[in-house]
């Protein structure tokens, strides 16, 4: 993928540094005072927004987004995702997103993000993730070489978490309960990846104050939920760590796992 990706943009008239400069992308998206919460900071699912949209984004424009995918009758899916915030942005503020893809792991596509203030120069955050190739008519996993992803690609970048492992079980507490509605729904047909944080928010929020900031986390997507289905949420909460897991009802499976760290 790496060299017919250079030799594509070669091609269109670019240099050979213009073409590795667009294996990374970097967007400047104003915050919306609708992210905020009443602690003056953005909730955490925001970050999600932001991080789905420039990866969207950048893997279209270098020849692996939605789109090349569908013509193999494919699908990205999201499988892990760990988010370090350092601060939120400012509710004026201009926030600088980066994104690369960088190489594999066994069956995953990693890609990185870093988050940057414009009004102080700060970094915000940063963020690794995982992503899998899936048959969408027979849900069977494929391997990212399957859609071109090079194993070499961006691997001398920074890996802000090198390795995303699984998370351990739980016996969840007291649980809310989700009834998912279609506004929640995304083009792959199921809750959006972002709602799955907030509702795993909403509930730390109940248990452990309604003023807890978190300021690490990694969400484990396990089984897609779908619209009309219901999501039941409970968890542990001890010191400044918590564990929460989300039950697919109707299919009687663990749907996501989140841990983290409070701020």
């Amino acid at each position: 993928m790496f060299v017919s990706f250079i030799m594509r943009a070669i091609t269109k008239g670019h240099s050979i540094m213009e073409a590795k400069e667009q294996l990374r992308k970097v967007l400047d998206m104003p915050v919306r005072v609708n992210e905020f919460g009443q602690t003056g900071r953005m909730h955490v699912h925001c970050w999600f927004n932001y991080m789905q949209h420039i990866a969207s984004v950048h893997a279209e424009e270098i020849g692996f987004g939605l789109a090349a995918l569908k013509e193999k009758g494919f699908i990205w899916v999201l499988s892990r995702v760990r988010l370090h915030i350092e601060e939120s942005p400012a509710i004026d503020d201009i926030m600088r997103v980066e994104t690369y893809p960088n190489g594999v792991d066994r069956l995953f596509a990693k890609r990185q993000f870093s988050m940057t203030s414009l009004k102080s120069g700060r970094t915000l955050g940063y963020a690794s993730s995982y992503w899998l190739v899936v048959d969408a008519a027979t849900q069977r996993l494929k391997t990212p070489g399957d859609v071109g992803v090079d194993s070499n690609l961006n691997v001398d970048m920074p890996d802000f978490f090198p390795s995303l492992g699984r998370i351990a079980p739980i016996e969840a507490g007291q649980t809310q309960d989700h009834a998912i509605p279609p506004t929640c729904i995304d083009l792959n047909r199921h809750l959006n990846n972002a709602y799955y944080c907030q509702y795993g928010a909403d509930w730390l929020d109940a248990n452990a104050g309604e003023n807890a900031s978190i300021r690490e986390v990694q969400i484990n997507f396990n089984h897609a939920v779908k619209a009309g289905e219901t999501l039941s949420i409970g968890g542990i909460v001890e010191d400044k760590t918590f564990s929460i897991a989300g039950q697919a009802v109707e299919a009687g499976k663990n749907a996501f796992q989140m841990e983290g760290i409070l701020a």
